[in-house]
């Protein structure tokens, strides 16, 4: 964030999209690789976000909590 000037970060970006858009691509590149890392993500996404109901900003909660995201205080990166 400080060196892009971006508004949010990685994660703040993905509760934006949403975590089952994330899941749903990671998911498809697991499948089709076979790739153990990358089935371990999806399997972590789906048990401690998707199972939870935690899907981003869409749900008020997902790597944040909205609609105050703790990356909005300005000593967030302090």
């Amino acid at each position: 964030m400080v060196a892009t000037g971006a508004p949010l970060g990685p994660f703040g970006f993905i509760d934006l999209i949403g975590i089952n858009t994330a899941f749903n691509v990671r998911k498809m590149k697991a499948d089709a690789t076979q790739d153990p890392v990358k089935i371990l993500t999806v399997k972590r996404l789906k048990e401690e976000f998707l199972d939870l109901g935690k899907l981003g900003t869409s749900s008020g909660e997902g790597f944040y909590q909205y609609p105050n995201p703790a990356y909005k205080d300005k000593d967030f990166l302090k």
